[in-house]
């Protein structure tokens, strides 16, 4: 990262720059703090409120919210300051803080639903997660409810369900008033009648870090008076605007992201402000917006032009008129003390917007309230609407065309991301089917799904601009899907899934649109069996095929094929960064399976061979990947009971992350090729060649074990496997970190046959002189992961327990000052070592 070299001079004071920001982030408390432990869900937590921390909370201590344990109806406000070197930490665990209330409703004598309004409007209502937005043009809800003239009434339209709705009622979600030296982290702010993350008074010191606001009455963010603070990973939507300060504030930003906000997306007015990695898009007034005699220095900044020609939405406080701006404006009053890469990108949103949204998107709602009833009629006999009129409930459900195709919104889906779709989608499903098979078309708009069966010989297409939303009541839209005849270790309480098709042939989901699960919204019940919803389950179907498609935030593993046979996988691109467990692919006993041409950047695995039933996974080929994953790129095997036989992975690049986020792992990989056996099976021809790596700790891990987990409850305890016939040619692997490279088997139990030719392995980091001599143990039984013995005794490569290793062409070049050897060998018969080159300690 670059840094800014220059300072403002603000009364005496300097702006935060970056170098100063990151330091800070670094530091850490000098004094041992408390942790105080909250979750509202126990009865004998330590504290079950907020407030009851805050009240304790001193200079030093953490403040941590249990994970999934939210939403929080209260305002957090600090009102003690740390102390420099010892911040006052809040830790969100990635909860909701909310200023919303649930809306009552009741039947007026007309049969209408209808809602006292408890505050004074303008406020945000919200229907499932979404804010209602007032049309510019009319002055009304653009869909689902009317408000009345006096504005203390809201009546919902015909057909639109009384549940899931709430309304703002406290006036800041996260308040701080002349305080100092806090940090908070992985908080989500929403439903305040002002700010979600509000500063006032004095104050220095204050870090934001991970946050998001949305559905906020007035800004997302906003910082006043003689404030001083940074954000480190932000993202601001559907709120009046994103990020708003004024005043003698003085803030920096890094990685934030503001789109979709009724007004602004960033407005700075008098205040110093310090931005690198800024984007702004699909705001209603002006993206990016700075005035006033602000000061600014800017770096890799960018507008992108909205869609529309107008303001869209009606706007208050500092965006309330309704004339659209350009989307980048810099008065001629302010002061650009450094600027660079400072954009206005001609497209309306950027590439990855998508991976942006990790809470139910803005509203795109019909401008018409005569629109908007289609919207509930199309609702009409799902579980989460009332029955509508006969007249929608009788809504056309067309054969297909002589070309095999229906429309989803044929059937009555609407893409307007608040109808519930899923009773829609599936009767275009099914009559695709009946007639014989087809293609069922997703065209361009947002239709929010729970659960959809695909079944034989129907592709699913998305179109250019179609997103599949998935919804974020798991218990209402993503019923357990029984497991069959093939039983695996991960089906033990049931599978969910967004797309799922069991026993099927010739299925496929393919198309140039968008797949976005909202996975960030499920709580995480401390495993991958947890019961979150993968975006797409395949279970003993044959003929699959998956191309084309963006896929975005998945709960858990983004696509899981199990007991598959004859599969493509092609062409995507994967965004999984929301949750734990987010994998790109499982590839789970499967049989003739290609997967080429995707790029995915993913928290947790990225292409993962698992055999975790009987089945093996057996002749399969992937190629032509660009993978970036903060554990292992291309996995094979930590499940491992059917076994694995005839792989073939090619012409791969593997790189770092470029998420902020972090659930597991680290941000350049844990490891970049990972083969390993541990309950029992057998693996058995695998040929790797082409393969770039750029920065991972450890390129390569082999590794035979004996953890011996039955796959199933009864199943018999499975003995030690085998693996042999590996081959790897052609890698390359730069900036590597200090584990080293480890091919290990156990005592009794070698890998054999294993070959590395043409390797170049450049490390970055050196190990350190109390690596020296270590004795690693067996670990037989140890979860297989290049971590398990942290650095090794070597800095290149560590073999035990092999037979006949083959090593041809083989450079590993160590980081300066490296004190370990580079080789080391331990019952290692038939081994062969030619024109390798191995650098003595320096």
């Amino acid at each position: 990262m670059q840094r800014f070299k220059q300072q403002f001079i603000m009364k005496s004071r300097p702006l935060f720059l970056f170098a100063a920001i990151t330091a800070a982030s670094a530091a850490t408390t000098s004094a041992a703090g408390r942790e105080l432990p909250v979750d509202q869900t126990r009865a004998d937590a330590p504290y079950r409120t907020l407030a009851a921390a805050a009240r304790d909370a001193r200079p030093g201590d953490t403040i941590r919210i249990a994970p999934g344990t939210g939403p929080y109806r209260e305002t957090l406000y600090l009102r003690q300051s740390g102390a420099p070197g010892a911040p006052i930490t809040v830790d969100g665990g990635g909860n909701v803080i909310t200023g919303f209330e649930p809306l009552p409703f009741r039947q007026d004598a007309d049969g209408a639903w209808v809602s006292a309004v408890p505050v004074k409007m303008p406020g945000v209502v919200a229907h499932r997660g979404v804010r209602l937005r007032e049309d510019a043009a009319t002055g009304r809800f653009a869909a689902l409810a009317t408000l009345n003239d006096a504005r203390d009434t809201l009546t919902l339209l015909p057909g639109v369900s009384p549940e899931g709705w709430e309304i703002s009622t406290r006036y800041f979600v996260v308040r701080i008033q002349d305080a100092s030296h806090h940090l908070y982290k992985n908080i989500r702010a929403t439903g305040a009648t002002n700010d979600g993350f509000n500063l006032h008074g004095k104050g220095a010191d204050l870090r934001f870090e991970n946050i998001e606001a949305f559905n906020n009455a007035d800004e997302g963010y906003s910082a006043h008076d003689t404030i001083e603070s940074s954000i480190k990973g932000g993202r601001f939507w559907a709120n009046d605007n994103g990020l708003g300060n004024i005043g003698d504030s003085v803030t920096t930003v890094e990685n934030v992201d503001a789109w979709d906000n009724l007004g602004y997306g960033v407005f700075m007015k008098q205040c110093a402000f310090n931005a690198l990695n800024l984007r702004a898009w699909g705001n209603g007034k002006a993206q990016v917006y700075l005035y006033a005699g602000a000061r600014v220095a800017l770096e890799k900044v960018t507008a992108y032009t909205p869609a529309f020609t107008s303001a869209p939405w009606v706007a208050y406080f500092e965006a309330k008129t309704r004339k659209l701006m350009p989307p980048l404006v810099i008065t001629d009053d302010v002061r650009r003390t450094e600027e660079k890469n400072v954009r206005v990108d001609a497209a309306a949103a950027p590439a990855d917007a998508a991976a942006s949204v990790t809470a139910p998107a803005s509203v795109s709602a019909p401008a018409s309230a005569s629109a908007a009833a289609s919207v509930a009629s199309a609702a009409a006999g799902t579980s989460s609407f009332p029955a509508a009129s006969s007249a929608a409930a009788s809504a056309a459900t067309p054969a297909p065309s002589a070309a095999g195709t229906i429309v989803i919104t044929d059937t009555g889906a609407v893409g307007d991301g608040v109808a519930l779709c899923t009773a829609a989608i599936q009767r275009a499903i099914d009559l695709c089917h009946a007639a014989g098979g087809g293609r069922v078309v997703v065209p361009p708009g947002r239709f929010l799904t729970g659960t959809l069966h695909l079944r034989s010989r129907v592709n699913l297409h998305l179109e250019s601009g179609a997103v599949l939303l998935g919804s974020t009541d798991r218990a209402a839209d993503y019923p357990v899907q029984q497991p069959g005849a093939y039983r695996s270790l991960h089906d033990v309480n049931g599978f969910r899934s967004l797309i799922h098709a069991f026993e099927q042939e010739d299925v496929s989901v393919t198309g140039f649109g968008t797949i976005d699960g909202q996975g960030g919204q499920f709580a995480y019940g401390g495993h991958d069996k947890d019961g979150r919803p993968r975006i797409m389950l395949f279970v003993s179907c044959a003929g699959v095929r998956v191309a084309d498609l963006r896929l975005r935030n998945s709960a858990a593993w983004m696509v899981h094929l199990l007991d598959c046979e004859r599969v493509q996988v092609r062409g995507l691109q994967v965004w999984n960064h929301c949750n734990k467990n987010n994998d790109m692919l499982d590839i789970d006993g499967c049989r003739e399976v290609t997967v080429s041409d995707c790029i995915s950047d993913t928290d947790d695995d990225g292409i993962t061979l698992k055999s975790t039933g009987p089945a093996p996974s057996e002749n399969i080929t992937i190629t032509n990947c660009v993978l970036s994953s903060r554990c292992v790129a291309i996995k094979a095997g930590t499940e491992s009971t059917g076994g694995f036989r005839n792989i073939t992975i090619s012409n791969c690049v593997i790189k770092p992350t470029k998420s902020d986020l972090k659930f597991f792992g680290v941000p350049e990989g844990a490891s970049a090729l990972a083969l390993e056996i541990v309950d029992g099976g057998v693996m058995d021809g695998v040929l790797v060649s082409n393969i770039s790596i750029e920065r991972t700790l450890s390129p390569l891990y082999i590794r035979l074990g004996n953890r011996a987990r039955p796959h199933t409850a009864g199943a018999p305890v499975p003995g030690v496997g085998a693996l042999r016939n590996v081959m790897i040619q052609n890698l390359r692997a730069t900036g590597a970190g200090a584990l080293g490279q480890s091919i290990t088997g156990i005592p009794g139990h070698l890998v054999e046959n294993v070959t590395l030719s043409n390797i170049r392995i450049q490390l970055a980091h050196a190990g350190q002189k109390s690596d020296l001599g270590k004795v690693l143990e067996e670990k037989e039984a140890a979860f297989p992961e290049p971590i398990m013995w942290g650095r090794l005794p070597v800095h290149g490569l560590y073999l035990r327990h092999v037979r006949n290793a083959r090593l041809h062409d083989v450079i590993i070049e160590p980081a300066e000052g490296e004190p370990r050897p580079a080789f080391y060998a331990e019952d290692a018969p038939g081994l062969v070592v030619r024109d390798c080159s191995f650098t003595a300690p320096q």
